[in-house]
């Protein structure tokens, strides 16, 4: 809801759900830190076009240590 004064505007779920391009996407991502771990898993949790850039950041580098 958009308080204008005394008059409302409510706006519905179809007109508040618009898409952003994936190249934009992956553009925002290019400014996150590669080693901010935590803002990275939240970024993938926000909307499902955002999953596979941040899980392609989070697991860019694997580390395996000896036992």
């Amino acid at each position: 809801m958009i308080d204008i004064g005394s008059n409302c505007i409510r706006l519905t779920n179809s007109e508040f759900s618009m898409r952003l391009p994936q190249e934009l996407i992956d553009e925002i991502f290019n400014y996150l830190p590669q080693d901010d771990w935590e803002s990275l898993r939240v970024c993938s949790l926000v909307a499902k076009p955002w999953v596979y850039p941040a899980q392609r950041r989070l697991f860019s580098s694997v580390m395996i240590t000896p036992l």
